[in-house]
């Protein structure tokens, strides 16, 4: 394993070119590329990716342009095994990765690290992505690293550091839906040991999807991003890394429609019917504010590295839209004053949930209110590379300050309205979340031969978490709840290089995503709506995990294969679920559910200029044991695709002089999923494909690309919630960029 390690201290941003997952070239020296390692970041230090133990798929700079990576569901429709959607409004996103899935209002299944800052909440995952340098999706539970939220893997965002020259970057764009985009980049030395990097992003667009009874658009969205970075070399042994960034996003909201035939008493309703249109009577809105800071400062030692890592976020996000069931016209009203529905509306509630017959207006207005303001440190002591014995060790501390509103209000018309109690609101549900989290950990690796590794690592993770009500007409107002979650997660790792361009590794590992808090009332509220087994607590989810993977380059580097094996089993998975009838989002635990599958990926470079990927990954889930509904048992787990197909090709010829084309088509499909853990509807197989054509100047800087995501028009509901309440998928869109670099 050592023969290799003097490369692993090539610079990133030029060694991370590709992947064996990953698709596209890089367009100045496709050659060079075939043959250069790819070093990769997994193990908080510099490895070749043919080594390191973990699989992971890696995207370079070039290959983020070539593919029109602008936002977190590009680059991970080209990851197998893993399946995203964003959903309700622009903090609020899905993403299963091996089977771990997303929730709301709860913990990421994946630890999200940018410029080596952990993201600290969520809602700030899904953002537009500009002066990107790389990114790494780590799979498989990295909690022993990267922390408690790493039950699913973890996501490396490297962007672009300041340089020791004038440079920049400057893009516009436009496309269906009046889509305008505009971004820029600029970096410059401010001395011979201080440069900084500025960078913005500039996107908005009036929408695709129309409310058929307001004859307007409900997925408008516009989005306003800063970001800079200074970078200081004090001397040879220190140097310092202050980023700042602030993100402003408005949009609509909460853009969902009923398919179920409800009022006739069907609470399932059909995950593959996009053909409900949306008819309320309002747009739902969307605001969401963050500003970040964090400071990375890196002392050489001689015999380690020490690391220290501050950050701070102060998030905001308020949405509003009309609450279940999302519409209501006249034929409607009177058809269900004997539903089912309205009948467990007058048991929780006293009356019928609707207006006068014949009224256009619904019933109900939603409002989500959340605050989070976080600071984090870390400190981190990381040995040479250059030794048969490596180790990290370090600690980490968390604290989180949540605010959170859930007002539901009858809808007279009047302008949504942030305060949480007005003279409208039928009921709240409100609290105050003060949670501080403590991590200790350690990696230690061992080259037991040049072509034996073994490592250990562990960390031993504790949430402790106070929840207070603040909604002041709620029966349990001032109720203060405390609880603490722990867990030790260790891995286990085993690599072996069958050659100096193969390799294979064996991992065990645990993984752990704290439990929490649902609103007070919430399981008192499912009971009466005939919901058993709901609490206002949900505990942690536990991870066991093993894995065996391979890696291998060919053909002077032409031709990639990656492949791997995995089972894991989850105890006490967290489920999200809805209750329309009140309008509550609550979690709670699949007691026990294994997932086992595989990944088999290849890239071959046919010419210098022509490549082509495929990567296939299958993940099959199995509830073993649910409490709640035992009747589940044997079902699949919600959110989880069986199946997972990427494929495509990239053509970079040289067509004249320093002109260079491109053509690029990726395909992917998502296999059939279900959303509950009655399988009572399964979505069937979605197929999407990109296509991208452009030529750019070698010399000059300039590029023109065309380009169309999910070109074939492709109608399927992006997100489905048991009860028949769909969101449909963003249609076609295209349009064209233009960008120049100096």
């Amino acid at each position: 394993m050592r023969a290799n390690r003097s490369h692993s201290k090539a610079p990133l941003s030029v060694a991370v070119t590709a992947a064996a997952l990953s698709i596209g070239l890089v367009s100045v020296d496709v050659h060079a590329q075939m043959l250069e390692e790819v070093v990769v970041t997994a193990r908080k230090r510099a490895e070749s990716l043919l080594e390191v133990p973990v699989t992971v798929t890696a995207f370079s700079e070039a290959e983020i342009g070539r593919a029109g990576i602008e936002r977190p569901s590009d680059f991970l429709l080209l990851t197998p095994n893993v399946t995203f959607a964003s959903s309700e409004s622009a903090g609020v996103n899905f993403m299963t990765i091996r089977g771990v899935s997303q929730v709301r209002n709860g913990e990421s299944p994946v630890a999200v690290v940018v410029d080596g800052v952990l993201m600290t909440d969520p809602g700030q995952f899904d953002q537009e992505l500009f002066d990107i340098q790389q990114i790494e999706v780590m799979k498989g539970p990295q909690g022993a690293l990267y922390g408690r939220n790493a039950i699913g893997g973890a996501i490396n965002i490297t962007t672009v550091a300041p340089s020791d020259s004038l440079e920049g970057k400057v893009v516009i764009g436009g496309g269906n839906g009046n889509r305008r985009r505009g971004a820029f980049a600029l970096s410059t030395p401010l001395s011979d040991s201080v440069a900084v990097r500025v960078s913005g992003s500039h996107v908005e667009h009036d929408g695709y999807i129309k409310n058929t009874f307001l004859n307007k658009d409900v997925d408008f969205y516009e989005d306003t991003a800063l970001r800079g970075r200074l970078v200081w070399d004090a001397s040879e042994s220190f140097n310092a890394d202050l980023r700042l960034a602030r993100v402003r996003t408005e949009g609509g909201a909460l853009n969902f429609v009923v398919n179920a035939d409800w009022y006739a008493g069907d609470f399932v309703g059909d995950a593959n019917d996009t053909s409900r249109p949306y008819t309320a009577n309002r747009l739902g809105t969307n605001e969401r504010d963050i500003d970040s800071a964090s400071m990375k400062l890196d002392w050489d030692l001689n015999w380690a590295t020490l690391t220290s890592i501050t950050s701070w976020t102060d998030q905001s996000e308020f949405y509003a839209a009309s609450a279940y069931p999302y519409e209501c016209v006249p034929d409607c009203v009177s058809s269900i004053e004997n539903s089912p529905f309205s009948q467990a509306f007058v048991d929780l509630f006293g009356s019928p949930p609707f207006g006068e017959p014949g009224s256009f207006v619904p019933v109900q207005v939603v409002k989500v209110n959340t605050s989070v303001e976080t600071v984090s440190q870390e400190f981190r002591i990381t040995s040479p590379d250059d030794q048969d014995f490596r180790w990290i060790t370090g600690a980490y501390w968390l604290s989180t300050d949540r605010q959170r509103g859930l007002p539901t209000e009858v809808d007279v018309g009047q302008p949504y309205d942030k305060r949480l109690i007005n003279d409208n609101t039928l009921f709240a549900f409100a609290d105050d979340n003060d949670n501080t989290a403590y991590a200790v950990f350690g990696q230690f690796e061992y080259d037991v031969t040049e072509k034996l590794e073994l490592a250990f690592a562990v960390r031993y993770d504790k949430d402790e978490r106070e929840q207070v009500d603040t909604s002041p007409i709620s029966a349990t107002f001032g109720k203060k709840r405390k609880r603490e979650f722990s867990e030790t997660q260790p891995k286990f790792t085993a690599t072996y290089a069958l050659s100096d361009d193969s390799s294979l590794f064996a991992v065990a590992s645990k993984g752990f995503r704290s439990g929490g808090f649902n609103q007070n009332g919430v399981g008192q509220a499912a009971e009466l709506a005939g919901i058993a087994g709901i609490s206002d607590e949900y505990t942690k989810e536990v991870s066991t995990n093993a894995e065996i993977g391979y890696k291998s380059s060919f053909m002077e580097g032409k031709l990639r294969v990656d492949a791997a094996v995995f089972y894991t089993e989850l105890e006490d998975q967290h489920y999200f679920q809805f209750l329309g009838a009140i309008n509550a989002q609550l979690l709670n635990n699949i007691d026990e559910v294994e997932l086992y599958g595989f990944e088999l990926g290849s890239k071959y470079f046919i010419t210098e200029d022509l490549s082509i990927n495929a990567a296939y990954g299958r993940t099959d889930s199995e509830i073993t044991d649910y409490t709640v509904d035992p009747s589940a048992v044997g079902n699949w787990a919600p959110y989880v695709a069986r199946n997972t197909i990427n494929a495509g090709f990239q053509y970079t010829p040289i067509l004249a002089g320093d002109l260079q084309g491109l053509l690029r088509l990726d395909w992917n499909r998502s296999g059939k999923q279900y959303w509950d853990t009655s399988n009572s509807t399964p979505r069937s197989a979605v197929d999407l494909v990109n296509l991208r054509v452009g030529i750019s100047s070698l010399s000059n800087g300039w590029d023109v690309t065309l380009w169309a995501k999910n070109l074939t028009d492709e109608e399927y509901n992006a997100e489905f919630v048991s009860g028949g309440i769909a969101q449909l998928a963003t249609p076609r869109t295209y349009g064209i960029d233009l960008s120049y670099e100096f």
